[in-house]
């Protein structure tokens, strides 16, 4: 069995903007957030780039009823998504 954790990392950065002789001001900062589950050893897929054994892992240890591991509470929080090809054919 792997253990399994759910990490939800927000990171803030600037825009980065040519800058110019009119002394604009610089822009808010952006911030980027992810959600993903990893393994406890930290990878996300296993040695075949599969990530069936999260579905493997929730058929034998499942969270309880009404339990997302907080995924609705950060997709509340989100105003855009950006995902890979094969991770939206995967869950879309």
């Amino acid at each position: 069995m792997k253990a399994v954790s759910f990490c939800h990392t927000v990171l803030t950065f600037a825009l980065s903007m040519s800058s110019s002789s009119n002394n604009s001001p610089s822009p808010p900062p952006c911030s980027a957030s992810i959600f993903i589950a990893t393994s406890k050893d930290g990878y996300i897929a296993d040695s075949n780039n599969s990530v069936d054994w999260l579905n493997e892992l929730q058929q034998t240890n499942p969270l309880p009823d009404g339990d997302d591991g907080g995924f609705n509470d950060f997709m509340s929080s989100t105003d855009a998504v950006v995902m890979g090809r094969t991770t939206y054919e995967t869950v879309c």
